[in-house]
């Protein structure tokens, strides 16, 4: 999952519901659940601390977050001649 950062408490929220139910995600054969973002370690260590986050794996930076958003995306090419 995506989350904006430290500055957003509905992502923190979230962060800790998901990092609550991660046995019940695997249980029903979800694959890796990961939490992403382009802030850097040290904010993420800190939201970690805050919420007390004990499994939830943590992607910080933009070089993680931007590698996994390349590997989910999908280019859609346009035509070269555009219509109206």
């Amino acid at each position: 999952m995506f989350y904006r950062g430290l500055h957003c408490s509905v992502c923190q929220r979230q962060l800790a519901e998901f990092d609550k139910r991660l046995n019940d995600l695997r249980d029903v054969d979800v694959g890796r659940v990961m939490a992403v973002t382009a802030e850097s370690a040290e904010r993420s260590q800190e939201v970690v601390g805050r919420r007390r986050l004990g499994e939830l794996p943590m992607a910080p930076c933009i070089e993680a977050a931007w590698r996994v958003c390349l590997s989910f995306a999908r280019v859609r090419l346009l035509p070269e001649k555009a219509t109206r």
